[in-house]
């Protein structure tokens, strides 16, 4: 039996044998069985996986410049601040914003909580790869 595509890698199977998408796994109601991936969907859109994996690179004090943000992954200023907002809301990051002189300057920086949700989603990820990390 052949593994299957990569686009499905991130589905897990229900009880039943069916394919599901992490959303519906997420959407489910009845507790997860031993086997079972979630993923955050907050965290495992692409862009935001880029985003969360940017802030987490750093330590825990770190912050980053919306304009460094936006120049190393490249997306439109509107793209980004929706992502951004998208994370704010989920407690994952915070943005600051603050003036040196008369020029403002927006912060970005990742919270105990974003730091976790991001730590479940790679440890998700690599259960379903079955890759083993070295502690």
């Amino acid at each position: 039996m052949s593994s299957p595509p990569l686009a499905t890698i991130a589905m897990r199977v229900h009880r039943t044998g069916e394919w599901q998408s992490p959303t519906a796994c997420l959407q489910r109601r009845d507790p997860p069985s031993r086997g079972e991936i979630h993923l955050d969907e907050t965290i495992h859109q692409p862009m935001r996986l880029r985003i969360m994996s940017l802030l987490i690179s750093l330590t825990n004090r770190d912050r980053l410049a919306y304009g460094f943000v936006q120049k190393h992954l490249k997306p439109t200023p509107g793209n980004l601040t929706a992502h951004l907002r998208k994370l704010e809301d989920a407690g994952y990051l915070v943005i600051t914003k603050e003036f040196h002189g008369v020029k403002p300057r927006t912060w970005v920086e990742a919270t105990s909580t974003g730091r976790r949700a991001f730590a479940g989603c790679l440890a998700n990820l690599e259960r379903v790869l079955g890759v083993r990390t070295q502690d």
